[in-house]
């Protein structure tokens, strides 16, 4: 007779978290050499990086409190004075784009207008006291000059709260959207509702407001209004079994 071998379910996140921290120095900043000397800041975190740019040592930091608030500061201190390009993300959801396909859009108009709270704010950028004109490579502000210690970047991104809404393809999300503010998707906890989660309906322009909570969850930015609470997804499931929902009927 053949012997099966024991089946073990092995969870997959803790490597990928082992393995998220090991990378993360690395997705935060990164380098270009050739044909140009090109600084890359592709993520958004408190963080300080030490770099060689052209022979140069570059110290690279950022204060924020991302992704809280979208403001952004990137001090650069060079060794000595260095010409090369500081290239930053500007996001995708910053620019009312959801994802780079069509699968998922913002329920706003292509121009910004018609939702609630956001007043068409656009993503903006200064050095020192200087704005910058926002424009994009693939979605990166480029900015090349000869930076000098005591240089600081500052990148404004608005985080109005926004709703999101599937493909019509997608039937099973007909009619219902998701909750989403800077990068974060938002869910309804049983918790926190007055009924169940899949009952609730929040029309398309409900006015929902933010407001950061430091003593809830180990501090989240909360959303409330249209008789529903929102909590950014990654912190459900910690307050007991219950019931949860993301895509949110809104008729």
């Amino acid at each position: 007779a053949t012997q099966r071998q024991p089946y073990f379910d092995v969870a997959c996140c803790p490597a990928n978290l082992a393995r998220l921290m090991a990378q993360l120095p690395g997705l935060i900043y990164s380098q270009r050499r050739a044909p140009a000397t090109e600084v890359f800041v592709n993520l958004f975190v408190a963080s300080e990086a030490d770099l060689d740019v052209g022979g140069t040592a570059v110290k690279v930091a950022q204060d924020t409190r991302y992704p809280w608030d979208g403001d952004v500061a990137i001090s650069l201190t060079p060794a000595t004075p260095r010409t090369f390009t500081l290239s930053v993300r500007v996001p995708g959801w910053s620019r009312g784009e959801a994802v780079p396909s069509d699968l998922y859009r913002d329920a706003r108009p292509a121009d910004g207008a018609g939702r609630p709270n956001d007043g068409n704010a656009r993503p903006t950028a200064t050095i020192g006291d200087e704005p910058v004109p926002m424009t994009l490579d693939h979605g990166f502000l480029k900015l090349t000059r000869e930076w000098k210690t005591g240089d600081v970047v500052r990148i404004h991104l608005p985080m109005p709260v926004r709703r999101v809404l599937a493909n019509p393809a997608v039937t099973d999300d007909t009619d219902r959207a998701v909750i989403e503010r800077g990068p974060l998707v938002y869910s309804l906890e049983a918790a926190d509702q007055a009924e169940s989660p899949s009952a609730l309906v929040l029309p398309l322009d409900a006015e929902l407001t933010p407001a950061f909570r430091p003593d809830f969850l180990g501090g989240v930015e909360v959303i409330t209004g249209g008789g529903v609470t929102a909590i950014p997804y990654f912190a459900w499931n910690n307050r007991g079994p219950g019931e949860m929902a993301v895509w949110i009927r809104y008729r």
